[in-house]
């Protein structure tokens, strides 16, 4: 069971960058089934993430991410302006823990810059052809 888990890590490790550049162009990542994708990526990551590590995330970032999730959750609960819906909880939610596997040093950041890089010019290659 270990060494399938192990496994399960590599594949997200090797996918991450790609789903993260699907998610940025598929509609702008603002769509409901964006915010899903993101939402399955960032739990699968947090699940499968091997947990012995030797870098250690410090408490008070910790905490400050960990309540950001639980105001931002209970504003949606509770606020009656309604200035939260369910995808911007499912949104800040999968952030919030693809930020934490970052700081665990889980997610390079070289390679997220990268693909970052990589769908912004995407991007604006499409913006040309298609308003141009």
């Amino acid at each position: 069971m270990k060494y399938y888990r192990e496994c399960l890590w590599q594949v997200w490790q090797l996918f991450f960058p790609f789903f993260l550049i699907f998610i940025v162009l598929w509609k702008g990542g603002k769509t409901l089934d964006a915010v899903w994708l993101l939402a399955g990526v960032g739990a699968c990551g947090t699940l499968l993430a091997p947990v012995n590590t030797e870098r250690q995330v410090s408490k008070g970032l910790w905490w400050a991410t960990i309540l950001f999730i639980l105001w931002t959750a209970l504003s949606f609960l509770f606020s009656q302006t309604a200035n939260y819906g369910f995808d911007e909880i499912l949104q800040t939610v999968s952030l919030g823990l693809l930020f934490l596997l970052a700081l665990r040093g889980h997610i390079s950041a070289g390679k997220c810059s990268k693909a970052l890089s990589l769908a912004t010019i995407i991007a604006c290659g499409l913006g040309v052809l298609i308003y141009i």
